[in-house]
């Protein structure tokens, strides 16, 4: 007696059953490596963002001192208005105030006071923010009355210091000093020197109404 033979499936009903085990490890394989690839572009990508983030804040800040130093080349001296010295030009080591006229800050006209100021970082433990405050000192149409905003110029530095260069009345030695008090006069010179995240930065302004500031023109 014959032994029964087996029938073989069609071809087409052997791919209707499944996968095979090969076929499977192939496909997680590839799974895997697709899902790696993504995951390292979204990584870069995410990175790139914050990088371009990051610079363009860091730009700026870098702007708004370059215009902050502009803005203090043009101080009103304390003898220019009938005024008490104290509320035009000040300077400290670590903070400094002064008075402008017309355009500054978001500002188109009238007075503006404008205050450079050292203070603790909020964001470095241990650093140093320089920030810039300005303020509306005289009402202008179409503009609110005492309006105040304030931007950070500087951030996580290890040490910003002002210094003044010049006479004055209270004063007459000519050298570099750490503060400039009401005098009347302004100094012939500004210098605020930074330093931190591996660089030394220092900017100079030359007020415009300081007098005989053409004698001065070499110091730095």
């Amino acid at each position: 007696m014959r032994a029964p033979r087996l029938r073989q499936c069609p071809r087409s009903a052997r791919r209707e059953a499944g996968f095979s085990l090969l076929e499977t490890l192939i496909g997680l394989t590839l799974t895997a490596l697709i899902s790696a690839s993504l995951f390292g572009a979204i990584q870069t990508g995410s990175r790139m963002w914050i990088s371009s983030e990051k610079l363009d804040a860091e730009q700026e800040q870098a702007r708004l001192l370059q215009v902050a130093m502009t803005w203090l080349e043009f101080a009103i001296p304390d003898n220019a208005m009938n005024a008490e010295p104290e509320t035009l030009f000040s300077g400290a080591s670590e903070r400094l105030s002064f008075v402008v006229a017309g355009q500054a800050g978001p500002k188109d006209g009238g007075f503006s006071r404008l205050v450079l100021e050292t203070r603790k970082s909020e964001t470095c433990s241990g650093k140093t923010d320089l920030v810039l405050h300005w303020a509306d000192v005289t009402p202008v149409y179409g503009y609110p009355s005492g309006e105040r905003v304030s931007r950070v110029l500087l951030d996580c530095m290890d040490s910003v210091r002002f210094n003044y260069y010049g006479t004055s009345s209270t004063d007459t030695s000519i050298a570099w000093k750490p503060a400039w008090r009401p005098s009347g006069t302004l100094p012939a010179i500004i210098s605020l020197r930074a330093s931190g995240k591996g660089e030394r930065l220092q900017f100079t302004a030359r007020p415009a109404f300081a007098p005989a500031a053409k004698q001065y023109e070499n110091v730095l």
